[in-house]
């Protein structure tokens, strides 16, 4: 089991972004896992967004694996963002 660290700032809604970072759940070390991602993004604009998504399978990087994730947050004040980005690389 392994996991990675994530970071990242959302793209712009209503005037402005929000950052987010954690570390993903675990994923057992065979082809093909994937990775959840939870959470909550920093408040801005009076507001934050929740997060819950999947990554990608993992792709070769490094001497490891990385994965990207795209999805959109959970709608806060009558809004989404989108994430996307990839993991750390797990070696």
């Amino acid at each position: 089991m392994h996991t990675h660290n994530f970071m990242g700032i959302t793209t712009p809604s209503g005037g402005h972004t929000h950052r987010y970072s954690g570390v993903t759940g675990p994923a057992p070390n065979v082809p093909g896992h994937v990775h959840s991602m939870v959470g909550t993004t920093t408040v801005n604009d009076g507001h934050s967004h929740d997060y819950d998504l999947q990554t990608s399978q993992g792709m070769s990087a490094m001497g490891g694996h990385t994965h990207s994730f795209q999805a959109p947050t959970m709608p806060a004040d009558g809004h989404v963002h989108n994430m996307n980005g990839f993991t750390s690389v797990f070696q």
